[in-house]
């Protein structure tokens, strides 16, 4: 393996090669010069050759402990076999081996830094992050995946080192050879190094997967949906976990990975499956033969009992994806007893190296909460039968199919089952008192006097009550690019729109006025006419008497006020008239009226 003191044997890559002549410069500046003492030294310069740091966050590996995290990809890649080696240090173990050199000043200038894992390869490593944090599976990439993939470059380092003497313990000083042995004890234990990671990824992977956690503020949502059946809270736990980016977990889903198990507990279900297929195969001999042609016994299929499938629930919610992101289950367990048995757990007590294990018929009044998987949000989902069983027989075949094909006596059948222990005669304790009891928040929603994008939106600002939770959500973003982008298109479409009825009113209104101005003139030509008419047919009669009575005396008088133009016309005119009225005395006129 390569050894700090062989540190002027290195050649860099090209790239980094001005790194290599920092390095060199600064190893420089700290010699000693010509002629000086070594104890005349004043300045220690030391270059820290660090390996790939890991910890508290993660900056090399972070994009493995998110694809891990998330599960997606699958199968985290690696380049090749992955067989190179890959000298890593958490960060904490670097800043503290930075202050211890600050404090020994060792000989060494060229100080290595690596920890002590043994044999980390690049398989190793992301091997050890899957099985930690993802599915546990890998898959080989060709080196091509480096150029989609650029953050992987790191990992294709291939060199064997020794980590650095400054690791070692500190020289144990004379004057401490007469002290007690617990005295010595301690000191002894000062002078080690206080090592957070010694022995790499590989062996602290679920401390680096808390501290992934932590640094990221990453939490798990846990919900736990229950309520009547057929009241709609599969639909919103499918909802709720699509929009979360959590498990959806179901109790058809439970049965199909509880026959799957290996292991001891494996076999017990299966076990446990093949006695009652047994059992119902000799009842299903007894029957009679007319009873026998209406039973289908091929497609029985028996399934897990609630006192083991409740330990198949454990297993889940201590699964890597339901302990970093949490899950949102539906409706189990279903009862009080169950629900006890699934998120209970024995209390360690004093003197006790770990907790007792599990009793036959464990005396639950000395569990307490199980906080790392119990939900900490409880919906239910509550309605009328009359409204249940209404919904039912509207649903669409589809619907009835996705539900577990209900039919009338279904629903009937599981009412009754979920008032047994809901709402129990006898005064058993129903599943809502378990967390009413241990302090975690239940919210109550009515699948009938609510609609569902109000039992939605109330779900999430429960669930959401102490902040939003951070777990790599992409839906809601996603779904908010789309509202956004929809909203703008609206937006845009309605000022269009409006643009257009305001352009359109304007003309109308333009033609409305042109129109009104139209009908008006020929209204008002109309009526003058009518009026020039009327006046014409009025007017002859009296211009006629006017002419055969006083035309000639009025057209005189009008001449003599134009030859003396008095200072008053029409006085003159007046008294002009009246002089001559004489003339025109007893000459009357009849005026017809104008028809």
């Amino acid at each position: 393996p390569f050894k700090e003191s062989q540190y002027y044997l290195r050649i860099p890559a090209p790239e980094y090669a001005s790194y290599k002549f920092l390095e060199t410069l600064a190893l420089s500046i700290g010699t000693t010069k010509p002629g000086q003492k070594p104890e005349d030294k004043k300045l220690f310069v030391y270059v820290l050759c660090a390996g790939l740091l890991y910890g508290n966050g993660e900056d090399v590996f972070y994009q493995y402990f998110k694809q891990a995290w998330l599960q997606n990809p699958q199968k985290l890649p690696i380049i090749g076999k992955g067989n190179n080696r890959v000298p890593t240090i958490h960060v904490v173990d670097l800043a503290r081996l930075v202050k211890r050199v600050i404090r020994l000043t060792p000989k060494q200038s060229y100080v290595v830094a690596v920890d002590r894992s043994k044999r980390p390869t690049q398989k190793k490593i992301v091997m050890a992050i899957s099985k930690a944090i993802g599915t546990g599976l890998i898959e080989s990439c060709t080196s091509q995946a480096l150029a989609k993939n650029p953050w992987m470059l790191p990992l294709q380092i291939n060199v064997k080192i020794r980590s650095s003497e400054a690791f070692r313990d500190e020289p144990t000083p004379e004057e401490e050879g007469d002290l007690d042995p617990d005295e010595a004890e301690r000191r002894a234990k000062e002078r080690r190094f206080p090592w957070h990671c010694e022995f790499g990824i590989a062996e602290t992977v679920a401390m680096l997967n808390t501290e992934f956690n932590r640094c990221r503020e990453l939490n798990p949502v846990k919900v736990f949906v229950a309520g009547m059946p057929a009241s709609g809270k599969s639909w919103l736990s499918e909802l709720l976990a699509k929009y979360y980016n959590v498990p959806h977990i179901t109790w058809s889903e439970l049965q199909r990975e509880g026959k799957l198990l290996q292991g001891e507990f494996g076999e017990e279900i299966q076990k446990r499956l093949e006695e009652d297929k047994e059992k119902k195969m000799e009842e299903y001999e007894q029957l009679p033969k007319k009873e026998k042609k209406a039973v289908d016994i091929d497609k029985y299929e028996p399934m897990i009992p609630d006192e083991m499938l409740y330990k198949v629930l454990q297993i889940k919610l201590n699964s890597n994806v339901c302990r970093n992101r949490g899950y949102v289950l539906d409706n189990y367990p279903k009862d009080y007893k169950f629900v006890q048995y699934s998120f209970l757990k024995p209390v360690k007590k004093d003197g006790e190296e770990e907790p007792p294990g599990e009793e036959e018929i464990p005396n639950f009044e000395d569990y307490v909460l199980a906080t790392e998987i119990a939900p900490s949000s409880v919906i239910m989902v509550n309605a009328s039968e009359g409204y249940v069983m209404e919904r039912v027989k509207n649903m669409s075949e589809a619907e009835l199919a996705a539900a577990g094909g209900y039919t009338e006596a279904d629903i009937v059948k599981r009412l009754k089952e979920y008032r047994s222990v809901n709402e129990a005669e006898d005064g058993s304790y129903s599943l809502i008192h378990f967390f009413h009891e241990r302090n975690v928040e239940v919210l109550k929603v009515n699948a009938e006097t609510q609609s569902k994008e109000l039992i939605v939106s109330k779900s999430k600002v429960f669930i959401e009550r102490n902040g939003k939770p951070k777990n790599y959500m992409t839906e809601d973003e996603e779904k908010e690019k789309v509202r956004l982008e929809e909203l703008r298109k609206l937006q845009e479409k309605k000022a269009l729109e409006f643009a257009q009825k305001q352009a359109q009113s304007e003309i109308t209104e333009q033609q409305l006025k042109q129109q009104k101005k139209i009908i008006d003139e020929k209204r008002t030509e109309r009526y003058q006419q009518q009026e020039k008419e009327m006046l014409d047919s009025k007017a002859g009669p009296i211009r006629d008497a006017i002419m055969e009575t006083i035309g000639d005396i009025l057209t005189d008088g009008i001449v003599d006020v134009c030859v003396k133009k008095p200072e008053d016309p029409v006085e003159h005119l007046a008294k002009y008239l009246f002089r001559r009225s004489l003339e025109v005395k007893g000459k009357f006129i009849t005026l017809k009226k104008a028809s």
